[in-house]
């Protein structure tokens, strides 16, 4: 529960760049408390005019800022927390690493060199980041947010783990095998039966993670012990593709302190409410897998910052949804970092006071003791370490891909959890990870399948206990072509004689396609 108990506590996300400071101070001071706002998280040289990774010049010369702003919101009960907006880096975005340029670089998958999204080994990176948050934690802020970009994948702009000199010698000592880039990447992609350098490359990334994580903690509460540390994830089922350690890094990063968590909502523009499906199944994902008394805020982000992006209807859905599965409150994205005023669309601000009343109403009803019920959905945080690849594949191939079950299974209105329930649904290649033991035990209860759930039993020698003696291959359904077609004719509406409109049952990515032919 958060500290204050506030129930369905609203946390600001924003920047106050430093030409237009006093300014934006000012507006924070007059308008968060008509908006209901109990928490104001300080974004620090973030988005368009980031610096990248800020000099120790940059963050001195702002760390007075800092402490007026804590100052003001103390005068008015609002509680202070930081973001900085850089660890590792999101991606490049133009950046020429110049900043602190004895930083080591990512190289990733394909061979790409990142030219500011920083080596998690680098020991110049580590305490150049180091040296900036002590800075930070001597303001005295509540939370000190680590962002997204604190992991192995999607940087310089779509580039998978690191591969550079550093890693590949740490490799090459597990394995006890000089090795190149080349050659692992080969073997982690290799089609068939996963070759066990995969898991063992995915694993070395997890550990050095968890050692940033214990490092910048410990730097951060040697300052001051009473700071809590906070992060910002990728969805937990994607982060398997970096062989993420959920409890470890989570412990490693709260340290003595319980860890916030902001669990990532998506729906950054506005397109369907099918999306809404993945918002709650990150909150629940994301609680399953960190360590038990982490505090939760979601992420409420309206990406690029304005309501042409997402409406005011819209963003109440996402906090609805937050709070409604039992988050402590929301952490909200919605406003520029460009100086703009909030109040050039006091829409925004305006539709978070008239419904706070109603937000701490449904907090108080949803964080009431007990637990979410539903089918089970199963997650395992080595998914990625034991998928049979086919030929050619990528390496975003090796996302597991889960969200299938809860989809069909949310749309039908039957609820999913991650919790343990009697019966489970089970989607993709996750059970390639399993002992035979743990598949035992789910076949006792009611199991769900999907096509390649069932495959992969039959070949791991359960064919008869789900009453398969063999599986073909799985294929899309809208491979097999239309499943109906309705006649398109009335020219009123731009139809004409034989004309059809088709639907196509099934997914591209994640979301629904008709087409016209």
């Amino acid at each position: 529960m958060i500290d204050n108990e506030t129930p369905g506590l609203y946390a600001l996300r924003r920047t106050l760049p430093p030409w237009s400071f006093d300014d934006n101070l000012a507006e924070l001071i007059e308008y968060l408390p008509r908006y209901g706002v109990d928490e104001i998280i300080v974004k620090v040289d973030a988005e368009t005019f980031s610096h990248g990774h800020p000099t120790l010049e940059w963050v001195r010369a702002y760390q007075p800022k800092l402490a007026r702003i804590r100052e003001a919101m103390d005068r008015l009960g609002i509680i202070f927390s930081i973001n900085p907006w850089f660890t590792l880096g999101h991606c490049d975005r133009g950046w020429d690493g110049s900043s602190v340029p004895e930083i080591d670089r990512i190289v990733g998958h394909d061979g790409a060199a990142c030219r500011e999204c920083a080596c998690p080994l680098s020991s110049a990176w580590r305490e150049h980041l180091l040296a900036v948050w002590r800075l930070y934690a001597e303001t005295g802020p509540r939370v000190l947010w680590v962002e997204d970009d604190i992991r192995n994948f999607n940087h310089s702009p779509a580039t998978f783990g690191c591969f550079c000199p550093a890693h590949l010698k740490m490799f090459s000592r597990r394995i006890g095998k000089k090795v190149g880039r080349k050659k692992v990447v080969q073997a982690i992609l290799k089609s068939g039966k996963p070759h066990p350098w995969r898991r063992e490359y995915l694993a070395m990334q997890g550990e050095i993670m968890v050692d940033v994580a214990r490092q910048l903690s410990t730097a951060v509460q040697e300052v001051d012990p009473g700071i809590h540390l906070g992060l910002m994830s990728s969805g937990h089922h994607y982060h398997s593709i970096e062989g993420r350690k959920w409890t470890e890094f989570g412990e490693a990063l709260a340290g003595d302190r319980a860890l916030y968590s902001r669990p990532p909502l998506g729906m950054y523009t506005e397109t369907s409410l099918h999306d809404l499906y993945y918002n709650q199944d990150s909150i629940k994902g994301t609680r399953r897998v960190l360590p038990r008394g982490v505090l939760e805020q979601a992420e409420v982000d309206n990406g690029f910052f304005s309501l042409y992006t997402c409406s005011v209807a819209m963003t109440f859905l996402k906090i609805a949804t937050s709070i409604g599965y039992g988050c402590d409150g929301v952490t909200m994205n919605l406003f520029d970092h460009n100086g703009t005023p909030m109040e050039q669309e006091p829409a925004l601000g305006r539709f978070l006071s008239e419904n706070k009343a109603f937000f701490s109403g449904l907090a108080g009803v949803c964080r009431r003791p007990g637990r979410y019920r539903g089918v089970q959905l199963l997650h395992h945080p080595d998914a990625s370490s034991f998928k049979v690849l086919s030929e050619d594949s990528e390496y975003s191939s090796l996302d597991p891909a889960q969200h299938a079950g809860m989809e069909h299974l949310e749309a039908l209105g039957i609820p999913t959890t991650y919790d343990d329930e009697d019966v489970v649904s089970v989607s993709g290649q996750l059970l390639r990870a399993l002992a035979k033991k743990q598949i035992r035990k789910l076949l006792s209860g009611g199991l769900l399948l999907d096509g390649s759930a069932a495959r992969v039993l039959v070949e791991r020698g359960f064919g008869n206990e789900i009453g398969l003696k063999a599986v073909g291959e799985t294929r899309q359904v809208f491979d097999v072509g239309p499943y109906n077609a309705e006649e398109f004719f009335h020219p009123d509406f731009g139809g004409s004689d034989h004309l059809y409109l088709v639907t196509l049952f099934g997914f591209i990515g994640k979301y629904n396609y008709s087409v016209i032919s």
